[in-house]
């Protein structure tokens, strides 16, 4: 199968494009990892995939309408370390 067949079969069975796809798996994972570690998030975002940090903040503004950091200040789940 042709990488453009591909593309418009799993377009018509998954109602989205393979790269919208892949981002959205990138944007759960670090999602994921900003609420439940402490994690540095220049880290996450090469875990994720991210070529840098500035990739993951822009799909995070584009998807979400909100930066990584703000994000995980609003939803982190997880206990900090106390010095």
């Amino acid at each position: 199968m042709s990488p453009r067949n591909f593309a418009r079969v799993y377009s018509q069975k998954r109602g989205q494009t393979p790269a919208k796809a892949v981002e959205a798996i990138r944007l759960d994972a670090a999602r994921r990892r900003l609420e439940e570690t402490d994690d540095r998030i220049e880290a996450i975002a090469e875990d994720c995939g991210y070529s840098g940090e500035e990739q993951m903040r822009a799909a995070f503004v584009r998807v979400l309408n909100i930066p990584p950091r703000e994000y995980r200040k609003r939803f982190a789940t997880s206990k900090r370390s106390l010095p």
